[in-house]
């Protein structure tokens, strides 16, 4: 395990018990603070050639203290840029209020929406499945730690610009009693104006009928699978469902007809099932039809145009069903122009980057160069990079992005944003652009904003 990893691996313990974020520069330092097991810590970045007994002096507390909050010093000095829990001192588990919170200077260069007020308090629940108490990680569920980091780092960003936050983290592992327990018994959480998770379709809808019935928003991050969007207005869904992404898709083959030939290869003995196929033959879109067995026997070239590129869409969007028909694919590419409509999550695939292709997607391109994202790594890596830059699960998406942009969109959008609102305006992150749009009259609200690649 790398260096990376193994911070991450105790770091997101020491987040999972927190009580609350906060921004704060207490005594004078200049550092982020989380509120632990009722203590108040640094979160301090290792600077070159400092050792236990400096950050000590700097910091007024004992080596001892500082190795309890950091296990991993036991056995080596502090390195380049690890984050460090530093305790600063006890404090009162009490919810603050607008009359008892001092305000701090927002920062002039930044314009916070009109629509959120500073004054407030703005109480946020994130529920996640970090699974703090794992004893070996699973690099699968790295990308939830990812997208947290992402979230705070959108936090601390606000709080720096006035808004005044609390935020209460709760470990919702995938299975366990824990999330009927939370919604049962515990005292903060009906408090919260929002929720941000949990990340399974399941955990999701029992948390959406709960939030519901307690009128708290909630942001739904992972899944589209999500029940009761069109009669719950409370819920913001950002990964549209299959068939908004299917409507996207077909708008674009409307447009570009003339220049395409649509061959759906369906299953042997069953009808075209297929969401596009569907959807083009009710606009009525002329597509021809093979069968599976003709791929495979590589017969299928009587389906084929010389002259015009053929769109071929598969019976199945699972690419463990799909995987077998590749190389017969890649054999008609060879003799036609030709192009496979995939899904996204296939793109990574070797096996089909070859051939082109058509899809949609909900994750732009990223600029490194962009002045706005060169602002985002610095802060983010500043707190969590152990050394160098820092290493997400996964290069696109980014799922520290995701929670970044989803973030700022809850923070300037939403807050404060009254429940009868006919529209939501587009935001442009730095991975993805999101334009929420109600779902029925009453119902809440999904992500549209799909792109279409061809």
């Amino acid at each position: 395990m790398n260096t990376t990893n193994t911070i991450r691996t105790w770091w997101i313990g020491l987040l999972l018990m927190a009580t609350s974020v906060c921004r704060a520069q207490i005594a004078g330092l200049p550092y982020p603070t989380d509120t632990i097991q009722d203590t108040v810590v640094y979160r301090y970045p290792s600077e070159k050639s400092i050792g236990l007994y400096r950050i000590s002096k700097n910091f007024g507390v004992t080596q001892a203290e500082i190795l309890r909050w950091n296990p991993q010093l036991h056995e080596r000095g502090p390195q380049l840029g690890e984050v460090l829990l530093i305790p600063a001192g006890i404090v009162q588990r009490q919810m603050p209020t607008p009359s008892v919170v001092e305000t701090p200077t927002p920062d002039t260069s930044t314009v916070v929406s009109s629509a959120v007020d500073t004054s407030a308090v703005w109480r946020i629940a994130v529920l996640l499945p970090l699974n703090a108490q794992a004893t070996q990680r699973n690099e699968d569920d790295d990308r939830f730690y990812d997208f947290y980091t992402g979230l705070l780092t959108a936090v601390w960003e606000a709080q720096q610009r006035g808004m005044r936050l609390e935020i209460h983290t709760y470990d919702v592992p995938r299975v366990g009693k824990q999330l009927n327990h939370l919604l049962e018994s515990d005292a903060w959480l009906p408090t919260a104006h929002v929720i941000v998770g949990p990340a399974y379709a399941q955990q999701v809808n029992r948390v959406a009928q709960w939030a519901q019935t307690h009128q708290i928003r909630m942001f739904v991050p992972f899944t589209s699978k999500v029940k009761g969007i069109e009669t719950n207005p409370y819920l913001f869904q950002f990964n549209p469902i299959t068939t908004k992404e299917v409507g996207c898709v077909a708008d674009m083959i409307e447009a570009h007809q003339t220049e395409l030939h649509c061959v759906y290869v369906a299953a042997d003995g069953t009808p075209s099932s297929h969401l596009l196929a569907d959807e083009l033959n009710r606009r009525h879109i002329w597509l021809d039809t093979v069968s599976v067995h003709a791929l495979m026997t590589d017969s299928a070239g009587y389906a084929m145009q010389d002259t015009t590129t053929n769109l071929l869409i598969l019976h199945t969007d699972n690419y463990a069903n799909a995987g077998i028909l590749i190389p017969h694919i890649k054999q008609l590419a060879i003799r036609y122009p030709l192009r496979l409509y995939v899904q996204y999550a296939w793109l990574k695939n070797s096996e089909i980057q070859p051939l082109g292709k058509v899809y949609s997607y909900v994750f732009d391109a990223l600029d490194e160069q962009d002045a706005r994202m060169q602002q985002y790594t610095a802060l983010h890596d500043r707190y969590f990079a152990s050394q160098g830059s820092y290493q997400p699960a996964a290069d696109h998406p980014r799922y520290d992005l995701l929670g970044y942009d989803l973030t700022a969109y809850l923070l300037q959008h939403v807050l404060g944003m009254p429940l009868d609102t006919a529209d939501m305006p587009t935001y442009r992150g730095l991975q993805s652009a999101i334009h929420f749009e109600r779902i029925g009259e009453n119902g809440g609200w999904m992500n549209t904003y799909i792109q279409t690649a061809y």
